[in-house]
């Protein structure tokens, strides 16, 4: 093993640094830029070589949640488009247009939450807003006190509220009862999950926040106290005339502290409003019109789940004609010759697939209490899309209890929750817990794919140590730097398996199929039964039947 000193100079680490990127086969480094809030502006990442051949396996698949997997990206744009109009008071579009895409998308697609608002607050410091900032700060910390189903979320923002100097609040009585807080007088209806104000406290400051239940606690509409929108509107309106001169915002690092809770707000209201049936009207609202889905999967991704796990099998090519046409609108250099006989080659490597199922994870970073949420609503939308899909009825009823849940398909579901704010995409975490959780190995890292469709996610894959970063953009990251990445498919999944074979060589799928065809003629040439002949071709599968 490598001896690695604990401390060295500068020039003695540039040199070590040097030595161990040489061993290592990295010819290139990320450089990613920490919150303002961190010491060292910068972490340094080795990144894995770019592998462009097609492979003889492949070891597992890591995939990203939000554009990659779901049509989510829409609703996160909107909520920080919200979250700005809300610190700087531009709220209608008369007065301020919105966000740019040209400008704005590349810095707010694919980051933690934490640096998506830290670009904004600098993109539009000139607007900054402090008394129209705390109104909507006072908003959001008594929705979110009384109404939000993250118990994380709710502790940073009793953290928060102290910090940014607002601390009085929690004493006060009209806050609490509007934010349910217990021992709020008359208001019984108060979350219990919530600390009480210590009374012994000028400040008022809550109990600690060890009190609070895991994430997702008091899901239940019914257990949360009644929400009263106009009374909330009224008390920040009153009170914040006297909390603007304590009010903490004159650094980045707690201007971000406020215009996080005021994004994930709204963010979380219109996800609570998803997972209690009430999308189609939010996507209506941030859509601007009717039919339109918030939440659904990404062009491909259900047959190509049940491909890669092995259930779909050579029914695969049953898909073709969709893939291809997706291909086509999405891709127009993949040329016709390119995409012929596309039936038959995923009806090989479905079979391969069935042969050799990968195990695959999506990693996310949002919190778990959001994954569950979308992820839940892609695989309801996933077992209505199966129900249609052109296979036997037996392959659905198969299949069905597969998508019951992202749980049971995935084999490692790792989002936000299972890091911290500060390690999020681009830097490797997320991708590198995800990677031991499925009991990769550093021998398995060159087999390994991994789908983003951001700049960030193509880094972390990278700087997690898979080479086959595969970038999948869609429109609103059209324009990021997607050079980190070995290849770019702009027909997304769907050119992944259509035109690149899922990245597998060919020749390992037409000698996987030689050998079973091989063991087939040989077990009848022998007269064996039919039902002996079955299970020699499963042993030359490697499977039992």
């Amino acid at each position: 093993m490598q001896r690695i000193p604990k401390f060295a100079s500068v020039n003695d680490g540039l040199d070590f640094l040097k030595k161990t990127l040489t061993r290592m086969g990295a010819s290139e480094v990320a450089l990613v830029r920490n919150p303002s809030y961190i010491y060292s502006p910068i972490e340094v990442y080795p990144l894995a070589p770019k592998v462009t051949a097609p492979l003889p396996r492949l070891a597992g698949i890591v995939k990203d949640m939000d554009g990659t997997t779901t049509t989510t990206e829409p609703l996160c744009l909107h909520s920080l488009e919200w979250m700005v109009r809300q610190i700087t008071g531009r709220k209608t579009p008369d007065v301020w247009p919105g966000l740019d895409h040209a400008r704005d998308y590349p810095h707010i697609i694919g980051n933690s939450t934490t640096k998506h608002v830290e670009y904004l607050l600098l993109a539009y410091a000139d607007a900054f807003d402090p008394s129209a900032c705390l109104e909507a700060y006072l908003r959001a910390a008594a929705w979110t006190l009384s109404q939000g189903r993250d118990a994380g979320r709710r502790r940073e923002v009793l953290a928060n509220i102290s910090a940014l100097g607002l601390e009085g609040i929690l004493s006060d009585a009209e806050f609490r009862a509007l934010a349910g807080l217990a021992g709020s007088g008359d208001a019984a209806a108060g979350r219990s999950d919530l600390p009480a104000g210590r009374p012994d406290s000028p400040a008022g400051l809550p109990d600690a926040p060890a009190s609070l239940p895991d994430a997702a606690a008091g899901a239940n509409a019914s257990e949360r106290p009644p929400y009263d929108p106009a009374a909330v509107d009224a008390f920040a309106g009153r009170a914040a005339p006297a909390l603007l001169p304590g009010f903490r915002v004159q650094t980045l690092t707690d201007r971000v502290r406020a215009a996080v809770d005021i994004y994930y707000m709204r963010y979380h209201v219109i996800l609570g409003d998803i997972a209690d049936g009430r999308g189609a009207q939010r996507a209506a609202e941030v859509l601007g019109s009717a039919g339109g889905r918030l939440i659904e999967p990404m062009p491909g991704v259900g047959p190509f789940l049940a491909a890669v796990k092995g259930w779909l099998g050579e029914d695969l090519g049953l898909f073709a004609e969709e893939m291809c046409a997706h291909v086509r609108a999405r891709n127009p250099a993949v040329g016709e010759d390119v995409l012929r006989g596309a039936p038959e080659r995923l009806a090989a490597l479905g079979r391969y697939l069935s042969r050799h199922p990968i195990p695959v994870a999506v990693v996310t970073s949002s919190i778990s209490y959001e994954a569950e949420i979308v992820l839940g609503e892609v695989f309801s939308i996933l077992r209505r899309q199966i129900e249609g899909w052109p296979i036997s009825r037996g392959k659905k009823d198969a299949l069905l209890p597969r998508f019951a849940s992202p749980h049971a398909l995935y084999d490692a579901m790792i989002t936000a929750s299972d890091s911290s704010e500060i390690r999020l995409k681009p830097h490797r975490d997320l991708y590198s817990i995800a990677l031991h959780t499925m009991g990769l190995t550093h021998d398995d890292l060159p087999y390994v794919a991994g789908f983003e469709d951001s700049e960030s996610g193509v880094t972390a894959i990278r700087a997690a140590g898979v080479g086959l970063s595969v970038a999948v953009p869609f429109a609103d990251t059209a324009g990021h730097d997607l050079s980190a990445a070995a290849c770019i498919l702009p027909g997304q999944i769907p050119e992944a398996l259509v035109v690149r074979n899922c990245f597998l060589d060919e020749k390992v799928m037409d000698e996987s199929d030689a050998l079973i065809r091989q063991a087939r003629r040989q077990a009848k040439a022998s007269g064996m039964k039919r039902s002996d002949i079955a299970k020699a071709v499963a042993k030359v599968r490697g499977r039992r039947e």
